[in-house]
């Protein structure tokens, strides 16, 4: 049996959607609870990328709503990367 604890990797050469869309997948199979989520996908993470989700406050990453919290703050970061790189 799969052991649904461990969110997906995000490696490098996966994309932001790619790696939103198997969190979202996993959001729905997990069985850890709601405020565990967030901080399970931050040490998922490695690089720039936990850098990142580290300026989230714990209280909010242990929230219900950690998940979206997270998601959007890398949201951001990767449009903002993604943009700079277009220049």
């Amino acid at each position: 049996m799969a052991n649904f604890k461990a969110p997906p990797l995000w490696p490098d050469i996966l994309s932001f959607e790619s790696w939103k869309q198997e969190v979202d997948i996993w959001l729905t199979v997990t069985d850890l609870k709601k405020p565990q989520q967030a901080g399970a996908l931050v040490l998922s993470l490695n690089g720039e990328k936990r850098e990142v989700a580290k300026e989230i406050g714990l209280a909010e990453l242990n929230s219900n709503d950690g998940p979206t919290i997270l998601l959007d703050k890398l949201k951001e970061s990767y449009s903002k990367n993604s943009k700079d790189e277009a220049y």
